[in-house]
């Protein structure tokens, strides 16, 4: 039995080897921050199924792996996409004083609001156990998960929507409340996100031009984090 144990054993490690090996490295030009507070500049190789990020220096050396626990955030430039993407370490409490870190892309950043979006579908699947909340409307459902971040908490898109947009609108700024009370509730994973951006970017000075046109979610986005 042992010797069995032993072969299953090293037939997954062999497994596991070979995958690695037919893995596709995409490097990118970006920067890491270590959760020490270090920041380094270099290529970064971001593996979201792994929950795994790469970084090189120097051309032609080894490279280095990080895993979420020793970062605090990378961002690259994605030339084929025309972007900039951020992404965050967060800590999910795991119940009894234990907690874990999970990397998430900033979608659409923000200093209360945020809109985020879970590279590791593994993970969202399996979320419960992490603090992630599972239930999902169909007409929300986007290719990877999104996740609304209010104040500390993960809110599934749709939550947000009918559970805390009244009470965001209700602390802001008399001009803001007039505004989106005009504007309608947001019924699609894009439209909330053009909803989260334009608050994030006008409830802090409370002044909304009628004028100002709506850009899309992805624009608004790449203005946001190339600032």
């Amino acid at each position: 039995m042992k010797s069995i144990r032993i072969i299953y054993l090293l037939a997954a490690l062999l497994a596991r080897q070979t995958a690695l090996a037919q893995l596709e490295l995409v490097w990118h030009v970006g920067e890491v921050t270590l959760n020490t507070g270090i920041t380094l500049r270099g290529k970064v190789c971001y593996q979201p199924y792994a929950s795994v990020l790469l970084f090189q220096t120097t051309p032609g050396l080894r490279w280095k792996s990080y895993t979420a626990d020793q970062l605090i955030g990378f961002t690259y430039v994605d030339l084929a996409n025309n972007g900039r993407p951020v992404f965050r370490v967060y800590t999910l409490a795991l119940g009894e004083s234990r907690s874990c870190e999970m990397i998430f892309e900033e979608l659409v950043p923000g200093e209360h609001v945020r809109l985020l979006q879970l590279d590791n579908n593994w993970l969202a699947r399996r979320g419960a156990p992490y603090g992630l909340p599972q239930l999902q409307v169909k007409q929300w459902q986007t290719e990877k998960p999104w996740f609304v971040w209010v104040d500390g908490r993960f809110l599934r898109s749709y939550r947000f929507v009918d559970e805390e947009i009244d009470g965001l609108l209700a602390q802001s700024a008399v001009a803001v409340r007039e505004h989106f009370a005009r504007w309608p509730r947001p019924t699609t994973p894009n439209e909330l996100a053009r909803w989260i951006s334009y608050y994030n970017r006008r409830s802090s000075d409370g002044v909304v031009p009628d004028n100002q046109p709506i850009a899309s979610a992805k624009k608004v986005w790449f203005h946001e984090v190339l600032y």
